[in-house]
């Protein structure tokens, strides 16, 4: 059987997701979603402390046994959007709920992109 590897990814946005709803809406959650009633903040947040473990050992276990070493100069970039959104989300920012606003983020965007650009020029140059 073959296990796909987003499904982490996966369970890791929706973990976030629904810990940015809770934070978010508090009293309101229940009532604007009534399966939020059944969600806890601490299960939350320790499974999206366990995911975002898995997703940085996978992607490294990927780098290495795949015969792409190279991979591994995009480690500290995993990491770092790993860790702003996960800051975002125990911030109760508005893209900790809706993902597609991290995208319209210029400060996350122009930072990722200097990012990608340094490890780019550090690695072939």
């Amino acid at each position: 059987m073959v296990f796909p590897r987003n499904i982490f990814t996966c369970v890791f946005l929706v973990s976030a997701k629904r810990y940015g709803d809770l934070i978010f809406l508090k009293k309101d959650a229940k009532k604007y979603k009534p399966v939020l009633a059944k969600y806890d903040t601490e299960i939350l947040r320790s499974m999206m402390h366990m995911f975002m473990t898995i997703l940085v050992l996978i992607f490294g276990f990927y780098s290495f046994f795949s015969g792409k070493e190279k991979l591994f100069v995009l480690y500290p970039l995993l990491i770092y959007f790993l860790l702003v959104y996960y800051q975002g989300v125990l911030k109760g920012e508005p893209y900790s709920r809706n993902l597609e606003k991290i995208i319209f983020d210029k400060r996350l965007m122009i930072t990722g992109i200097l990012l990608f650009i340094g490890l780019i020029i550090g690695v072939y140059i």
